[in-house]
């Protein structure tokens, strides 16, 4: 009853309840030029709502329990499937299970992120490189998201190329379908090296930022 609202007000879909997880959706059926990020905002989001629930149920002493999340995108096919006899409104593809890998491997309270995502948000999240640990796949890169702005600022670019300053990026792809774009690997090097900069001096300009165009 907490997660499904959130999901609404950033325009995702529940494509399915799948005993104690959730397939959400953002930029499709319809597409959004925001759908990466308004993903991102709602994860975050939703683990804030599960702050809040756990810490009511521990003043009543009630049982408490913790969550992970995994943002992915990716071309998918998203439409009615299956047979004539039974057939679900769903997405299928190899990025639905990739996002499948960033939810297994987001421990309680974490939200996880491809490269392919933060190559598209990272103008408004901070996020820390990380792997996370696959069965057939190896070892996949990642990032832990800790914060996200709910518009960025105007001279947020500048912060971040203060962060990484030798970091190039191209043109994030116009979106289509859930995701709706190629996937673009990030070069997981170059971005741990951008982590390099002390975390009080970003925190720092960050705040300046953020009073700037409050």
């Amino acid at each position: 009853a907490q997660l499904t609202p959130v999901i609404f007000k950033y325009d995702g879909t529940v494509d399915k309840y799948a005993g104690d997880s959730i397939l959400a959706i953002f930029g499709s059926p319809e597409p959004d030029p925001k759908h990466a990020e308004k993903a991102v905002q709602a994860a975050l989001e939703m683990q804030g709502a599960m702050g809040t629930l756990n810490a009511a149920r521990n003043s009543q002493g009630q049982v408490t329990f913790g969550i992970g999340i995994g943002v992915h995108c990716g071309d998918v096919v998203h439409g009615f499937i299956g047979s004539t006899d039974r057939r679900d409104f769903t997405v299928i593809g190899d990025a639905v299970n990739r996002a499948s890998r960033y939810c297994d491997g987001a421990k309680a309270g974490e939200v996880l992120i491809s490269p392919a995502v933060h190559s598209r948000v990272w103008k408004v999240v901070q996020a820390e490189p990380t792997t996370i640990t696959t069965k057939h796949e190896g070892a996949l890169p990642a990032y832990r998201v800790g914060w996200a702005l709910e518009e960025p600022a105007p001279d947020l670019v500048g912060l971040r190329a203060l962060e990484a300053p030798e970091r190039q990026r191209e043109e994030p792809i116009q979106p289509g379908g859930h995701g709706g774009q190629q996937d673009i690997e990030a070069d997981v090097e170059r971005d741990g090296r951008a982590q390099g900069i002390q975390v009080e001096e970003v925190d720092r300009i960050r705040q300046a930022v953020l009073d700037e165009h409050a």
